[in-house]
């Protein structure tokens, strides 16, 4: 799959639009996510699922299952 890519599969650790700059105003130090302190869970959204998932490749497999289920 990659190797029809036009980009290196690594590509270096300094690839970046040389033509990208950050607002005047950006903040280095302000927190990367902003906690929402009024959301809420939907009831019963994901109370089953565990908090970590050993091998990412299940999540796919359990998002495949479950769409069949849904269907």
């Amino acid at each position: 799959m990659l190797s029809h890519s036009p980009l290196p599969a690594n590509t270096p650790a300094g690839f970046a639009d040389p033509e990208a700059s950050k607002p005047d105003d950006w903040d280095e130090d302000a927190p990367r996510e902003i906690l929402d302190e009024e959301a809420e869970k939907p009831e019963g959204w994901l109370d089953d699922e565990p908090e970590e998932i050993d091998d990412p490749g299940q999540l796919y497999m359990l998002q495949l299952v479950r769409s069949f289920m849904h269907t």
